[in-house]
């Protein structure tokens, strides 16, 4: 009887266990490429952000696309800020990097992780515009390691 009883209550933990373990999508997701030149590629990429309602500028490099920062989300004791930017990475795949930070009244700190719902908040809109453009998302188990 106290051997099925400890089996339960195992059993419920384990069941229980997994939803309390946070959800962090990683700050970027992958998209493959329609078959389209490089010049024709960031046009593609440019319309999707502003299709999705992201002003957008000139990236870091010549090679990427990147918005205006935006609130994406008000919270109790900080908002959260941030801006996307678009990255060819090979022919093949394109990645939408997300930095988002918050900005409390006496400072601000980069968010490493986006929660689930500030994560699609951001990428869906976003992730939308590129399909309709014939970008197909890459799953995350998908994705090749790469060491940097």
């Amino acid at each position: 009887m106290a051997g099925a009883v400890g089996r339960a209550l195992l059993l419920l933990f384990g069941l229980w266990l997994p939803g309390c373990v946070a959800s962090l999508p990683p700050p970027f997701r992958d998209f493959r490429t329609p078959d389209v030149w490089h010049l024709r590629l960031m046009l593609l990429l440019e319309e999707a952000l502003k299709e999705a309602g992201w002003q957008v500028r000139p990236g870091p490099t010549p090679q990427s696309i990147s918005t205006h920062p935006r609130t994406i989300a008000h919270l109790l004791l900080y908002r959260v800020e941030g801006y996307v930017e678009l990255v060819p990475i090979d022919s093949h795949r394109v990645r939408l990097y997300v930095h988002a930070y918050r900005y409390y009244v006496l400072g601000r700190s980069r968010i490493g992780h986006l929660n689930a719902a500030l994560s699609r908040r951001v990428a869906e809109p976003i992730g939308r515009a590129l399909r309709k453009r014939g970008f197909e998302p890459v799953p995350y188990a998908l994705r090749p390691i790469t060491i940097e």
